[in-house]
């Protein structure tokens, strides 16, 4: 550095310079803090008047958590995922809206990729005609594809796999099931590894041959219950039952108070809510998610009805009709359409070829012989299959469908031989045995 510049530096009064600007530091900043002060006590005392004139004298309405539930799941509503209805993750018990009189707690992802709905003929829950088994039928369409029961082309037993809802494509076990038979899996390790009791020294033995339900086993079954949870489309219930299993240790009270606890809460995610449906194979391997080279004779189908309903004055068709639960009948398209029985079954017939012309019943399925469903191959743990082909429940089902008469169980009743008597009471009245 030149000696010039050296003596210039040193001419500079430095302890001036630092002094005037402490000076003028000490003046300004208290002039910015309180004017900072006073905008910040401003802003509050406007938010605070606001909150009390909007919140007091103008009226805001219901909150999210009831407007924002559906009245009715039709086809628009099925059409939305979870996230969009906000009452549904507002707590962990959701209220229904209040014309609904069951508690909406569950959600139905929306599958993109049936072609008998995604086509604008039949709604995402087709099954209405029937009163008495319109829900139980629904059920089975929020997991299976409509081929599995209404499409003639298979051989028995029949072929199922799996299919993605966001992809369409081919997947294995859905991450819920999986982790309901590591949850059955774990409760029956502990009930193998008891002590005490008569047998104690066979428990003893089963429980040093039987493994432990271990961190590794944990880890896993916190992952799948994630997937589970996003796979139903971000179920609450899920993903807290998953923090909780990673916060405690493997083989504590608490973990068996969880796994019990998880025994009871995942059979409640198991309509719906897989992220995945079955659907029929064919002999090539193939998904069937509609009927095979049926494109132009469902365009012909729906122009028709289009056509028909303009002759008729009433601007409705298959897409665009606002579909009820009264409505959403599995046939269509529907007699106020104005087409003739024979242009219908025509039409029907090429949108459907392999329609079969009765539904599979129940008992073809649920049965534990000769059933069309292998539920083991299909990723089903034990005690689920074996509650699937108990026929007692899907029985009664066939029954109330064709009318018959049903009768409620009798719960208390005395000996076969009281029975066919009168009870007699201390007062020498006769009644009824109690049923």
């Amino acid at each position: 550095m030149p000696a010039k510049w050296v003596t210039a530096v040193a001419r500079i009064p430095w302890r001036r310079i630092a002094s005037a600007s402490w000076r003028a530091f000490r003046r300004t900043f208290p002039r910015v803090y309180a004017l900072a002060l006073t905008a910040l006590i401003g802003y509050l005392t406007f938010a605070a008047v606001r909150y009390l004139i909007v919140s007091l004298a103008i009226e805001s309405g219901p909150p999210a958590q009831i407007t924002a539930l559906p009245t009715r799941l039709d086809a628009a509503t099925l059409a939305a995922g979870r996230s969009a209805f906000a009452a549904l993750d507002a707590a962990e018990h959701p209220r229904s809206p209040l014309a609904h009189y069951h508690r909406l707690d569950t959600w139905i992802a929306p599958d993109a990729y049936n072609d008998c709905s995604r086509s604008g003929c039949h709604a995402p829950l087709p099954h209405a005609r029937d009163k008495e088994l319109r829900a139980f039928l629904n059920m089975h369409a929020s997991s299976m594809h409509c081929g599995v029961c209404h499409f003639d082309h298979q051989p028995t037993p029949l072929k199922l796999a799996w299919y993605d809802l966001k992809t369409g494509e081919p997947r294995g076990t859905p991450a819920l099931l999986d982790a309901f038979g590591m949850v059955l899996a774990a409760s029956a390790d502990d009930a193998a590894r008891g002590t005490g009791g008569a047998g104690a020294a066979e428990r003893r033995a089963r429980r040093r041959e039987a493994p432990a339900f271990d961190q590794t086993d944990a880890d896993r079954l916190g992952r799948l219950l994630h997937e589970a949870a996003d796979a139903s489309g971000g179920s609450r219930s899920l993903k807290e039952l998953a923090r909780h299993i990673a916060a405690v240790r493997p083989g504590s009270p608490a973990m068996e108070k969880l796994l019990s606890a998880a025994r009871e809460e995942l059979p409640r995610h198991f309509r719906g809510e897989y992220g995945a449906k079955l659907a029929v194979v064919d002999r090539d391997g193939n998904l069937l998610r509609g009927h095979p080279d049926t494109d132009a004779a469902k365009r012909r189908y729906l122009e028709a009805v289009e056509r028909a309903a303009q002759r008729n004055g009433a601007a409705v068709s298959p897409t665009n009709q606002t579909v009820t639960t009264s409505q959403a009948v599995d046939v269509a398209p529907r007699q106020d359409t104005g087409l003739s029985q024979a242009e219908r079954d025509s039409l029907l017939a090429a949108v459907h070829p392999l329609r079969r012309k009765e539904p599979r019943s129940c008992t073809d399925c649920h049965r534990s012989d000769q059933s069309l469903i292998d539920f083991k191959a299909i990723g089903m743990p034990g005690p689920r299959v074996d509650a699937l082909v108990n026929p007692v429940v899907f029985r009664m089902i066939e029954h109330i469908g064709k009318g018959r008469a049903f009768g409620l169980p009798e719960f208390m009743h005395e000996d076969e031989k009281s029975k066919s008597q009168k009870v007699k009471t201390p007062t020498s009245q006769s009644v009824d045995p109690p049923r």
